[in-house]
């Protein structure tokens, strides 16, 4: 990925997506390419929609919507991504997901920090626990609660129906190799 000038992602013989690989990473086709692409991978969570939120049955859940060029319809089920390094620290009384921090990997330029949700709201999307990318120099200790958010730019929002995105970040969509209309059903080597 990092010296290509175009990439594809397969899944089970059946292509995915194709594009550059800083689009295909930005602006995933689904949530395969959403968690394949990138480390730590996707985070991505089972919400619905409002005029200016996205929500779940736990009221304290809350994530900025960008409603201007985002589709869904309010009280839509949509799945929500954010990538680990889109993450920011907010007051506990704004709009994000409170959590607890589990695990700190140190990795030099950067911190990996695993945390779970704190509310019984089960909102996690095909995974266990939140991961956020933290700079080197915010140091977070197990047990420590916080309360996160992304900016409404940042987020990717997949149509739960179909697993297809809906919305995504701004860059480069224009210029975006999509795929074709109809995904080759036939697997390759056949």
């Amino acid at each position: 990925m990092t010296l290509s000038t175009a990439m594809a992602v397969l899944h089970k013989g059946l292509l995915q997506q194709v594009g550059k690989p800083n689009v295909v990473y930005d602006n995933p086709a689904n949530t395969f390419v959403a968690r394949f692409i990138g480390s730590p991978s996707m985070n991505i969570f089972r919400m619905k929609t409002n005029d200016i939120w996205f929500t779940t049955s736990d009221p304290t859940v809350r994530l900025p919507r960008r409603q201007e060029t985002h589709s869904a319809k309010v009280q839509q089920d949509v799945l929500v991504g954010i990538r680990p390094h889109h993450f920011h620290v907010v007051h506990e009384n704004d709009p994000g997901i409170s959590i607890e921090v589990n695990l700190v990997e140190h990795l030099g330029r950067s911190n990996f920090v695993i945390c779970s949700p704190l509310t019984s709201d089960s909102f996690l999307f095909e995974q266990e626990n939140i991961q956020l990318e933290t700079e080197a120099a915010i140091n977070y200790e197990p047990g420590a609660q916080l309360r996160i958010s992304a900016d409404p730019e940042k987020i990717t929002v997949f149509d739960l129906a179909n697993d297809v995105v809906e919305c995504a970040l701004p860059s480069e969509t224009k210029n975006q190799s999509k795929l074709p209309k109809e995904i080759p059903t036939k697997e390759i080597g056949q």
